[in-house]
């Protein structure tokens, strides 16, 4: 029986069961999650991880398949990944929406894009920058993103696209780039309500802080370690989750972890799985995050879902915390407010972190609930 449904052919990188690419994954998994009774979504993605060598087990390869009458999907082996083979595929159905997740990916955004230039191919073309327009995002291989953002604009590899972005800061930033003509409608990611069991204890003079995100610049790990050691007394356990994508960088972490005084315990502990979440959350007091732009940020939607206040700089949408009672967003200017907060952190009782604890969980599930947070997908997915 043929569906009447819109059809949305996705382009994304990696996706499930991969988990070491983060929020983008989740991002789309959400929509899928959320909006499979209204739309056929049709997935093309790579056969395996960020930056592994083997494909997924017990996957078909180079084929489409379909995931529990949700989602059809084709995962591609390197070898498959060709001009003509991607035009095979954006040809073989006709697709309503064609949806890109990435603004740089070559053979996820760039490619499928030259392609469509000169077909007479009428689906709507969305594409999500995924916060990579962001000032902390360009600055990171500056000069090699400016070139490709000028060449882009000069061979109008955007044109007729229209932006999905996830906050109406981020649509500011499209139009920054790419002039105020630009189509963007926000449609803020879908976070996910997490089950997870009561939250630990919080003595006075102990801490027990975690971070949850790729190992790289841009998530600015090093930054985290060296607040850390200007902390002298008391307790800490810093535990750290997350794929390392910079061999280099994390090497400059663990020199700055030689560097910790005694009092400060430091284990990396690998990369978190998304069922692991809920059940190892509560086993921490904070979420310590100084990165350097998020354009949304599961991690901390996450966490605060879990009862986890966070502890993040001001490069994210989740601002004002403080008087939230929920954490504190931070200017990475500002150390020494970061060495304050870490302090105060330490010095909490229970009492006070559980009322933190709660506030959390009751803010994320208020933002779900009462936003309508579909609707502006439905706006976005029109035909």
């Amino acid at each position: 029986m043929t569906s009447n449904k819109p059809k949305i052919l996705i382009f994304i990188d990696w996706f499930l069961p991969g988990n070491k690419a983060g929020g983008p994954i989740r991002s789309v998994s959400n929509i899928i999650k959320h909006l499979h009774q209204e739309y056929d979504f049709y997935i093309f993605t790579r056969d395996r991880d960020l930056n592994d060598n083997n494909a997924y087990d017990s996957i078909k390869i180079n084929e489409w398949q379909k995931v529990d009458d949700t989602y059809h999907i084709f995962y591609t082996s390197p070898k498959y990944l060709s001009f003509s083979n991607i035009k095979k595929l954006i040809k073989s159905q006709s697709f309503d929406i064609i949806y890109f997740n990435s603004l740089f990916s070559l053979w996820f955004t760039i490619i499928p894009l030259v392609i469509l230039k000169p077909l007479k191919n009428k689906a709507k073309r969305i594409l999500a920058p995924r916060g990579m327009l962001g000032k902390g995002a360009l600055a990171l291989k500056k000069t090699k993103k400016n070139i490709f953002l000028k060449s882009a604009k000069l061979l109008s590899l955007y044109k007729n696209i229209i932006w999905h972005t996830s906050t109406p800061q981020e649509s500011n930033e499209v139009k920054n780039i790419f002039g105020n003509g630009s189509i963007t409608i926000s449609a803020i990611n879908i976070p996910s309500i997490l089950n997870s069991k009561p939250n630990i204890k919080k003595e006075q003079g102990v801490l027990k802080l975690f971070f949850l995100s790729r190992i790289s610049d841009k998530k600015n790990l090093k930054f985290a370690i060296q607040i850390l050691n200007q902390i002298k007394t008391n307790t800490i356990d810093f535990d750290i989750f997350g794929p390392i994508e910079d061999e280099n960088y994390w090497n400059i972490c663990n020199s700055e972890i030689s560097k910790l005084s005694k009092n400060i315990q430091v284990n990396y502990k690998g990369i978190l799985a998304q069922n692991e979440i809920e059940q190892t959350l509560p086993n921490y007091h904070f979420l310590f995050l100084p990165t350097k732009h998020e354009n949304f940020g599961y991690v901390i939607a996450e966490s605060l879902s879990c009862g986890c206040p966070v502890i993040i700089s001001n490069q994210t949408p989740w601002r004002d915390l403080e008087n939230k009672k929920i954490g504190w967003d931070i200017d990475l200017a500002d150390k020494q407010k970061y060495i304050q907060t870490i302090q105060e952190c330490i010095a909490m009782d229970n009492e006070h972190y559980q009322q933190m604890s709660k506030l959390s969980k009751a803010y994320v599930s208020k933002m779900i609930n009462e936003s309508n947070i579909l609707e502006p997908y439905r706006k976005l997915f029109k035909v």
